[in-house]
């Protein structure tokens, strides 16, 4: 039975050893692959923005305009004798509050910051795997890996008991 169970062992055994037989790196590539990630900025400048204000107009040409449409509509409010009196109040109002008038304009700038968030996809190359090459009782070897190796280094070599 021991025979048989030791027979059983050596039959399906795999048939690759490791003697102690050892080579020496000659080369070491890394093998990059391309990841992309997402990286986020902010991107920041200054922007004008303008300042309103109230402005006094008060020109000629705004009082003359205020007078007749003033004097206008005391007329037309006004009946017989009492029309006369009411234009020329209402001509006198007209003027007078369109020399007050003030307008709503721009006065001036001030600077303001504006920040935008910017979404970039930058390539960054990550490590794969080593490519590297051995020597080994004078053959050279290439073997894929994803340990690192440095030039010179002992690396246990796989030999073939068959």
């Amino acid at each position: 039975m021991r025979k048989t169970l030791a027979a059983l062992v050596f039959a399906f055994a795999p048939t690759v050893s490791f003697a102690g037989d050892y080579g020496f790196i000659t080369a070491v590539h890394p093998i990059y692959k391309d990841q992309y990630v997402t990286r986020y900025e902010t991107h920041c400048y200054d922007v004008e923005v303008p300042v309103y204000g109230r402005v006094r107009s008060g020109s000629s040409s705004d009082t003359l305009v205020g007078a007749i449409i003033g004097g206008a509509v005391g007329r037309e409010l006004g009946s017989g004798s009492n029309k006369d009196s009411l234009a020329v109040l209402g001509a006198l109002i007209g003027a007078s509050e369109a020399s007050r008038s003030k307008k709503h304009e721009i006065v001036g700038y001030r600077l303001e910051q504006k920040c935008e968030r910017v979404t970039n996809y930058v390539n960054e190359p990550m490590l794969s795997h080593y490519n590297i090459r051995y020597e080994y009782k004078g053959q050279e070897y290439h073997e894929r890996t994803n340990r690192k190796y440095t030039l010179g280094q002992k690396v246990r070599v796989q030999t073939s008991i068959k």
